[in-house]
């Protein structure tokens, strides 16, 4: 299917909206290959980022990884290669912490 996750490839790039919702692009075929939901479990409807949402992404070092930044100085951290039927599509989600310098 056109939305499996494959293998990160010099061609893919990531976008996220202002939900959260993050896609991996294949530009070559020019097709979503993978997409992850940050929904609000609570109210579906409400967006859970209460910010601008950002995403790192290094598909060189670990392209099958994604973290998306959240509310309250929380991070995302995305597998795609986690079945998508599993909640979010999250494997993790941790406190980040700022540098003082």
């Amino acid at each position: 299917s056109p939305m499996s996750a494959s293998s990160s490839s010099t061609g893919d790039v990531l976008t996220v909206d202002q939900l959260g919702n993050v896609q991996r692009w294949d530009i070559e075929f020019e097709e979503a290959t993978a997409v992850r939901h940050c929904e609000n479990p609570t109210a579906p409807s409400k967006p859970l980022l209460n910010c601008p949402p950002r995403v790192v992404w290094d598909p060189h070092a670990g392209g099958d990884a994604a973290a998306v930044t959240g509310p309250r100085s929380t991070v995302r951290i995305f597998d795609w290669r986690s079945d998508q039927s599993i909640h979010m599509g999250t494997v993790e989600k941790f406190a980040a912490h700022q540098s003082a310098t």
